[in-house]
């Protein structure tokens, strides 16, 4: 967080510790109520009772009930500084430059475009223009084909939603096929709210219409859902390495005594909305395993894009053990600090794999990827075909729930006891 964001958090925290306790800037709390009702417990608590209504009873159970409302302030005042400082730290992104790739080149794409990057917020990544459709002002420059294309733009580039900038009347057939290609794939969409006037009507959420459009994502967003999911994924990584530390050390060691090479391999891997990072694992094979590779595709064991094989001779001794146990992947978890992984999602896969996928698959790629899932979470992961693997993926995806990653992360640690790893 920045800056701004920073000056902004404590402000709001500001605010809420003098609203809470009932204070404002042209009114203060008096410092001396409280220890004034104190003394008066302690001396109603004191005092002897000689009669049901006597003045130090009604004292003290006025002063209860005093106590027992500040005490719920300040309880409800915890929870809300929780919120602020949690919820709001994990749920805004570090990157708040967004791609946006805009279908249309007339006078609306324009519009929208020069408003976007007057926010500051997004970066255009380019125009796709509909039948007929005649470039408006300089985005001829930046047109990268017709509307037609977005299915490969999209295979091809990673972008945070697509506005459909189309007429309705003219464009309708054109957009609602732009609308299901951004389904298919797993890409946010936005497009244009309706051009009407209204009197006393008010929109149930302004903030979709604040640049006038209605944003739409292709799953069930769970805001609240995936802040605690973040927020667990860095509690939870972070607890993890400080307690393997040591076995990390141990690992680090064996790997550098047994073979020739570094400790750690680094390898692309395609994460949400088609965004590559470095995932990082311990190295298990020789150095030259990539080269390798190409010598080994005929004996590829998996259908689909995928390669693995039983026995893969590239595995070094105490590689064998680490896959085994899947002890390999467990420097990931810098990548799922760094924001680059959940700990439970889809497997990030390779580049190469993504430009084998078919359109549907590609919409695994619409959620962060995680150390394990559904397929992951499988004893019998070996015998499961790539296309069932997929349909797992997209099961996830479409139901996924807090509640469902806690059980699939239950589901895998014995799976994981049991060595049921990559062979």
């Amino acid at each position: 967080m920045g800056d701004n964001g920073s000056s902004s958090l404590s402000a709001d925290m500001y605010e809420l510790s003098r609203s809470e306790y009932g204070t404002s800037s042209s009114e203060e709390k008096d410092p001396s109520t409280d220890s004034e009702i104190d003394t008066k417990l302690v001396a109603a608590a004191t005092a002897p009772v000689e009669g049901r209504n006597h003045p130090s009873l009604r004292d003290a159970i006025d002063v209860s009930f005093h106590w027992v409302n500040r005490s719920s302030r300040r309880v409800h005042t915890g929870a809300r500084a929780l919120r602020l400082l949690a919820f709001r730290a994990v749920s805004e992104k570090k990157d708040r430059c967004h791609e946006v790739l805009i279908v249309g080149a007339g006078p609306l794409a324009r519009f929208t475009s020069e408003d976007l990057e007057r926010r500051g917020r997004h970066r255009i990544v380019g125009f796709l223009g509909f039948p007929g459709e005649r470039c408006s002002g300089a985005l001829g420059s930046r047109l990268l084909g017709p509307a037609n294309d977005l299915e490969s733009i999209l295979q091809k580039t990673a972008v945070n939603e697509v506005f459909i900038a189309g007429e309705t009347l003219k464009h309708s057939d054109s957009m609602q096929a732009t609308i299901r290609v951004c389904e298919r794939l797993g890409v946010p969409f936005a497009l244009p709210a309706p051009n009407f006037r209204f009197e006393r009507a008010q929109p149930v959420d302004n903030k979709a219409l604040a640049d006038g459009y209605l944003h739409y994502h292709p799953m069930a967003l769970k805001p609240h859902q995936r802040a605690l999911k973040r927020l667990f994924d860095i509690v939870a990584a972070s607890l993890v390495l400080a307690m393997l530390l040591p076995l990390f050390v141990l690992i680090a060691a064996m790997i550098k005594v047994s073979s020739r090479g570094p400790v750690f391999f680094r390898q692309e891997r395609v994460g949400l909305r088609g965004r590559q990072f470095h995932m990082l694992k311990f190295r298990s094979m020789v150095v030259n395993a990539e080269e390798l590779k190409a010598l080994l595709k005929e004996r590829n064991e998996r259908t689909g894009p995928v390669f693995k094989i039983r026995n893969d001779p590239r595995i070094t001794p105490i590689g064998r053990f680490l896959r085994k146990y899947s002890l390999d992947e467990l420097p990931q978890l810098i990548n799922v600090l760094r924001g680059e992984m959940s700990v439970v999602g889809p497997r990030p896969p390779v580049p190469s794999e993504v430009a084998q996928y078919e359109p549907w698959q590609l919409r695994r790629l619409a959620v962060f990827p995680g150390l394990t899932c559904i397929w992951q979470s499988c004893a019998d992961r070996h015998q499961i075909s790539f296309e069932r693997w997929m349909y797992l993926d997209m099961q996830y995806i479409d139901h996924w729930s807090l509640a469902r990653d806690f059980a699939l992360i239950c589901k895998t640690v014995p799976v994981v006891l049991a060595g049921a790893g990559e062979r």
